[in-house]
C-alpha cells in the first residue's frame, strides 16, 4: 500500500501503464477553522443549549509522477473511494508548460506561485476534513 508522505528529498516516480501511488506533499497551507454556533431548545429565560461547532480544512498540493500522465482513474482517502461532498480538486497532468494553480497564486501571490512543471500534482482546494476525523487522510491515485 502506497501512502501520501511529506519528506524533503523523497523521490518521485515515473510511472509507465496503470499503477496505484501515494504521493508526496509539495505544497500546504495552514489548517483553516470555521466556527459556527446555534441556539437549540425553548427561547424562554435561560434560552436553551448553545451548541459550538468547529470545522476544519485543509489545502494542499500532492506530487504524484515525474513527467507528463493521461490521468487519474480513482482516488483513494483512508482507503476507502474519494468521495467528499464539496471537495474540489484539481489535476495538472506534468507537462513541461505548466502553469501554476490559480489558488496557490492567489494564496501566494502573482508571480511567487511554482508551476511544478514536468511534475504531475493534484491540488485540494479547503478540502473538508470532517469526515477524517479532522486530519489529513493518507491519500493515493490511480494513475
Amino acid at each position: 500500500m502506497r501512502v501520501t508522505r511529506a519528506s524533503e528529498g523523497a523521490a518521485i516516480p515515473r510511472i509507465f501503464g496503470r499503477l496505484r501511488v501515494g504521493g508526496n506533499i509539495i505544497w500546504a497551507t495552514d489548517f483553516r477553522e470555521e466556527y459556527t454556533e446555534t441556539r437549540q431548545g425553548n427561547g424562554g429565560k435561560g434560552g436553551g443549549i448553545v451548541v459550538e461547532v468547529y470545522s476544519y480544512f485543509a489545502s494542499i498540493a500532492v506530487a504524484i509522477a515525474t513527467g507528463r500522465i493521461g490521468g487519474v482513474g480513482r482516488l483513494w482517502a483512508d482507503g476507502s473511494a474519494f468521495d467528499v461532498p464539496g471537495a474540489v480538486w484539481r489535476l495538472h497532468r506534468g507537462t513541461e508548460t505548466q502553469m501554476p494553480d490559480p489558488f496557490i497564486q492567489a494564496t501566494m501571490g502573482a508571480g511567487l506561485a511554482p508551476g511544478y512543471r514536468g511534475t504531475t500534482c493534484v491540488v485540494f482546494e479547503n478540502l473538508p476534513l470532517a469526515i477524517f476525523a479532522n486530519r489529513l487522510p493518507p491519500l493515493s491515485f490511480e494513475v
